[in-house]
């Protein structure tokens, strides 16, 4: 009879992943991206709230009725306490919220009120316990990808799938695309989906069907990315990948893939420059003007390149068999290498706009304008903290915060109101949001996730694939916000890396035993 709870558990837990992964990404409302927003917050928290209640009448039914308590079989490890703390201090940010008198619950800006929180961190906590961890969740998020990427590829070709454009906003707005709306968005849904895909294809042992996967993802999803050039995820790719060459040199199956995903790149933006999309504004006609000339030949040369040698690497095989030794010498050398990087950009003249910022602030030059206006938020996001430092003014009120005071500010900036509901920095929002407590909370949490991955990657092949694809989606949040557009998506990621976890390193105990013990 247990095994009978079990397996409806865990049907349902997977089930509600598929949802999150699969479908909810998909979904937009008649209105096309003008309530997007709102058509995923109230499907996110139908479903998630549906998702609670059945694995709590489960549990319940079988404790009544069938007599069995399945509550003994749960064994909670630290990691779950630190999310459990982390939900308490956003409960009590809200209850002694100043602006108890405005709907936090729902919240005053992104939708990030208390029940965002509150859902996220309860179906986190419930499909960590319940889901057991197969490979096949890596291939969901490939087919995501590819879904989502094929929905802009259209677009890019002046397509309207699902008559998302609507007014006078069209395919030629780039910064609209896919079901998930502003390009900041879709290039956080990226660091998580073509970052699993990357590591699954590089360091698993796949089957043809499920590189076909992950190699679409790859080949779809690079395109787009090329096509919405958002710094704040390449940024984080660049440090991943930066992270993962001496892993990647360590044998020469890693290394040929590398060489096939190069050549894949250098295959996105061939397409990219090749297509060349052209709005005419007086005819306000989009079309694509076909150019290939000697850029587009030497892209084509170069990715050639990567795939024979890639093929090369392949046939002469190779493996480092001192590993430790390798990596120390390797990642040894790295701070020499950024202290020389950063002096280059330091001393010579770029025109390239994220490195004209890095220069900028190398030379003290640190500007309200930086970083597509970032500065201007993050230096007077860090002035309201000290108002409510511990606990902040409760789950998404940020809005309410900085327009009160920076309104001014922000007329004389844009020389028109805009509603600033997020710092563009996800630690900075929580800071004013939730406070110093709050943030810690979220940090431990996350560290004490990382640090049990670490502990795992001798025995578990999975463990540095959610390592890296965390890492990418807390770099790339640095420059961002948190949405219920994709935020869903990230916790359920975190979920899958909790899972996957040896359960040989739980720890062996409930919360009611840490009462009791206390007592």
């Amino acid at each position: 009879m247990k095994k009978q709870c079990k397996w409806i558990l865990e049907t349902l837990s997977e089930c509600y992943l598929f949802i999150i992964i699969l479908i909810f990404p998909l979904l937009v409302g008649t209105k096309g991206y003008q309530n997007i927003l709102d058509v995923k917050y109230y499907f996110y928290t139908f479903i998630t709230i549906l998702y609670i209640l059945s694995i709590l009448l489960v549990l319940m039914y079988f404790l009544i009725i069938k007599k069995i308590n399945y509550f003994k079989n749960i064994k909670l490890k630290k990691i779950h306490l630190l999310l459990f703390i982390f939900l308490l201090i956003n409960i009590f940010s809200y209850i002694f919220s100043p602006y108890k008198n405005y709907n936090l619950l729902i919240g005053l800006g992104r939708g990030e009120g208390l029940i965002s929180i509150f859902l996220y961190t309860v179906s986190s906590l419930l499909l960590s316990l319940f889901l057991k961890y197969d490979k096949k969740y890596l291939c969901y998020f490939s087919i995501s990808s590819i879904l989502i990427s094929f929905i802009a590829i259209l677009q890019y070709l002046g397509f309207n799938p699902f008559y998302i454009f609507k007014g006078h906003t069209g395919p030629f707005n780039m910064s609209f695309m896919t079901t998930l709306g502003n390009k900041d968005i879709i290039s956080a849904y990226y660091t998580i989906t073509l970052s699993l895909s990357f590591c699954s294809f590089v360091l698993l042992d796949n089957s043809f069907k499920e590189n076909i996967f992950h190699l679409l993802s790859l080949l779809f999803g690079l395109f787009i990315f090329f096509v919405i050039n958002v710094d704040s995820g390449l940024v984080a790719f660049l440090l991943i990948l930066f992270l993962l060459i001496p892993i990647i040199l360590l044998n020469s199956k890693y290394l040929y893939k590398v060489m096939i995903v190069g050549g894949l790149i250098n295959i996105s933006l061939v397409l990219n420059y090749i297509l060349n999309p052209v709005y005419r504004y007086t005819t306000r006609i989009y079309k694509l003007e076909l150019q290939f000339d000697k850029y587009s030949f030497l892209l084509l040369l170069i990715s050639f390149f990567f795939l024979l040698t890639g093929l090369y690497i392949r046939k002469h095989a190779y493996i480092i068999k001192d590993t430790k030794l390798f990596l120390r010498r390797m990642y040894i050398s790295y701070p020499i290498l950024i202290i020389g990087g950063i002096l280059v950009i330091y001393l010579y003249s770029f025109n390239i706009p994220l490195l004209v910022d890095i220069q900028k602030i190398l030379h003290g030059n640190i500007t309200d304008e930086i970083g597509t206006y970032r500065v201007f938020l993050w230096k007077r996001s860090i002035s309201l903290v000290k108002d409510y430092p511990l606990i902040g003014t409760g789950p998404d009120t940020f809005a309410m915060r900085f327009m009160s005071k920076y309104l001014v500010d922000v007329i004389r900036l844009d020389g028109r109101i805009t509603i600033n509901d997020t710092a563009a920095n996800t630690y900075l929002t929580m800071l004013v949001n939730i406070g110093i407590v709050g943030l810690l909370s979220y940090l431990s949490f996350i560290i004490g996730l990382l640090r049990s991955l670490f502990k795992n990657l001798n025995n578990n092949k999975y463990a540095l694939i959610f390592i890296v694809t965390i890492i990418c989606f807390l770099v790339q949040d640095f420059f961002n916000l948190s949405v219920v557009i994709v935020t869903p998506i990230y916790y359920s990621l975190l979920s899958l890396s909790i899972s996957c976890i040896d359960n040989k390193k739980c720890f062996w105990y409930t919360f009611c035993v840490i009462i009791r013990r206390s007592l």
